[in-house]
C-alpha cells in the first residue's frame, strides 16, 4: 500500500532488473557515479539497492 494525503492506493511490486541496467547505464554515459549521488542526497542503501536492481511499484 501507498499512503498519499487523499487516499491508500494498493500497489504492485515488480522487480525489472533491466531497468536498474538502464539506470546504470544511463549514469555511467554521464559520467555519474551513482554511489557519488546516492551519498550527496543521503539516501540509504536500501533504497540504492532497490534503485539499482529495477525494483518498482506500480
Amino acid at each position: 500500500m501507498y499512503l498519499t494525503t487523499n487516499k491508500i492506493i494498493n500497489m504492485k511490486k515488480f522487480n525489472h532488473p533491466v531497468l536498474g541496467h538502464f539506470i546504470a547505464e544511463q549514469f555511467e554515459r554521464a559520467h555519474l557515479s551513482i554511489e557519488a549521488m546516492r551519498k550527496e542526497i543521503h539516501m540509504g542503501k536500501p533504497t540504492y539497492y532497490k534503485m539499482t536492481s529495477g525494483e518498482i511499484y506500480v
